[in-house]
């Protein structure tokens, strides 16, 4: 998504619709060369924003001709598109390995996964000046891709929430329908950390209290 988020988290491909599959080339050289292409594109998506960045710019940062860069992306939206899901698979790897930590109680779980959400927005936030127009571009582009992601989290919170019901800890009837409320919630703490004006700190705490009234309601 952002170039400092991207070199702080492993380049994972595949799922979400595998971006790879709008113009893959074959090969490990050829890999190189798209993660060279994908480096120089987020550092000009930050500094310059989505929409004023061109490929034939993102061509001169790599030393190619536009022509060339072509071979490897159809275009612009395709970077940003394959950052995005290099960002999503390594969030939901990370979320993954918390959701299945067993000796970590439900609702400790659940809160895990809520900050660890918004600490990953709140750092492209920081990172990123132009990230809301490159975040809506995905999403107007790419809607299976973030449409994925959502599912992911809420198959996550869903095994949660159902381990928790087992355990007597929780006292819900459809799981599906809090997980899905669970994260409609989180999500909607990171879109205000792009969207609003108001202090970072702020919007935790608040978001800590919300989740404090969700896990209320989901205790037995």
């Amino acid at each position: 998504m952002a170039a400092s988020a991207t070199r702080t988290s492993p380049r994972a491909a595949g799922g979400h619709g595998d971006p790879d599959s709008h113009g893959a080339r074959p090969g490990a050289a050829g890999g190189d060369v798209r993660a060279r292409i994908q480096d120089a594109a987020e550092a000009r998506f930050i500094h310059y924003g989505f929409n004023k960045t061109t490929m034939a710019e993102i061509a001169a940062d790599c030393g190619m001709s536009a022509a060339n860069l072509y071979r490897y992306f159809p275009g612009k939206s395709d970077i940003a598109a394959h950052s995005a899901a290099q960002w999503m698979s390594d969030q939901v790897g990370r979320l993954r390995r918390i959701a299945a930590d067993g000796a970590v109680p439900p609702d400790a779980r659940i809160r895990a996964i809520f900050r660890t959400k918004f600490g990953d927005m709140q750092g492209l936030c920081e990172a990123t000046p132009h990230l809301r127009e490159l975040i809506d571009h995905v999403c107007d582009v790419r809607a299976d891709l973030v449409e994925g992601h959502v599912a992911e989290i809420r198959g996550l919170l869903a095994e949660v929430i159902a381990d928790g019901v087992d355990r007597g800890v929780f006292a819900v009837e459809r799981v599906a329908d809090a997980a899905g409320g669970l994260e409609s919630a989180m999500r909607g703490f990171g879109r205000e950390l792009v969207t609003s004006r108001r202090p970072a700190e702020t919007l935790a705490r608040e978001a800590e209290l919300a989740l404090d009234l969700l896990l209320r309601g989901l205790a037995r």
